[in-house]
């Protein structure tokens, strides 16, 4: 009689069971190792941004004000303009926004009449010479003592600029989610007299910060976005036209918080007196900031961030706690699976350091 080898029905239920434990061990550490890396990748990306945010923000706020806070602003206006470079956009509680511009020295002229950008779209300028000269398509601003307009232009002659009908920001203009510019008189309504300074922007940049609800995420995550462009456009936060809306991008995706403190000196450069805006038991208003800044005793920004990163899956039930920062009052995470950092850096915008 022959004998038969072969795996008895026990013996099969032993291999199957050792398989599946084998095969749902390695899975697991594929996927254990799939988290991991997608937390690394995400903290890496942190890491970058941080860095990015750091070189580019810090370096158009060491910018801002730039040949606009020197010799060609109060030197052609009787009274200080309106607008010197930096417009703070606090808030209490949510992350700040600021308005930066800086102009080109090398595109500098006044007004020879009065201009108000709701009747006219031409500027009479003493001079459109400039080394280059200017081109169609230039950003250009100009200057009040009640507000600033800023504009893309449109065509010129050797004593004109024409903008473009659609302005690119005035005074006034911004009321957003969380973000709003104050003034009263509308930069767009303004005459601005015989002399008010009109000159080429280097940079102009509108940094707010966009929150919205990720459900891959399980919660609210916020973007530090630049606007370089509204469009005319007051919602920018809320209007994602590609053609006609607002020019904006988003230069950091784990910002969950941007506070920005403001010191002066009024008795510059005697700095043992000293006025900080927008910190705990700072008693000054944003009226009393925006007179520093427009006779330039203003001088430094303390910049403060906290970053998200997610420790992939990204979801869990752990909150964290976060202290006063500025004058954002002590406050809590959203819970999530998530690490977190803090830090802050100091700005001192090299253009508010002389008087004049």
């Amino acid at each position: 009689m022959n004998s038969r080898k072969g795996f008895s029905l026990v013996e099969a239920m032993v291999v199957v069971v050792l398989m599946v434990l084998i095969m749902s061990s390695v899975y697991m550490m594929i996927m254990y190792y799939r988290d991991v890396s997608g937390t690394e990748q995400a903290r890496v990306r942190q890491t970058q941004e941080s860095r990015f945010l750091l070189s580019i923000f810090s370096s158009e706020l060491k910018n801002a004000g730039a040949v606009m806070t020197l010799v060609n602003t109060g030197g052609f206006l009787a009274t200080p303009p309106y607008f010197n470079g930096i417009y703070p956009l606090n808030n209490t509680n949510f992350p700040d926004g600021v308005i930066m511009a800086s102009g080109d020295p090398n595109a500098v002229s006044k007004l020879t009449d009065a201009r108000d950008p709701s009747s006219s779209n031409v500027l009479p300028v003493n001079n459109t010479i400039a080394t280059p000269a200017w081109a169609i398509g230039d950003l250009g601003i100009v200057i009040g003592p009640e507000g600033f307009y800023v504009f893309s232009v449109q065509s010129l002659t050797a004593a004109s600029i024409t903008m473009e009908a659609t302005p690119v920001y005035y005074s006034g203009l911004l009321n957003t989610a969380h973000y709003d510019d104050p003034e009263t008189v509308m930069g767009n309504a303004v005459e601005y007299p015989v002399n008010a300074p009109v000159m080429r922007l280097a940079d102009f940049s509108i940094y707010l910060i966009e929150e919205h609800n990720d459900p891959e995420k399980g919660r609210n995550v916020r973007n530090l976005v630049r606007i370089s462009d509204c469009n005319g456009i007051a919602g920018v936060l809320e209007n994602n036209d590609p053609v006609n809306g607002p020019v904006k991008g988003v230069i950091a995706e784990n910002v969950w918080d941007l506070q920005l403190v403001y010191t002066a000196y009024p008795a510059f450069p005697d700095v043992t007196t000293r006025d900080d805006y927008f910190t705990a038991g700072a008693p000054g208003t944003l009226a009393d900031l925006l007179t520093a800044l427009r006779v330039k005793t203003f001088k430094e920004i303390r910049v403060n961030v906290v970053a998200l990163t997610d420790d992939y899956p990204g979801q869990g039930t752990i909150t964290y706690p976060l202290p006063l920062l500025a004058d954002r009052p002590a406050t809590t995470l959203p819970a999530g699976k998530f690490s977190y950092k803090t830090y802050s850096f100091l700005i001192e915008p090299r253009n508010f350091n002389i008087k004049i």
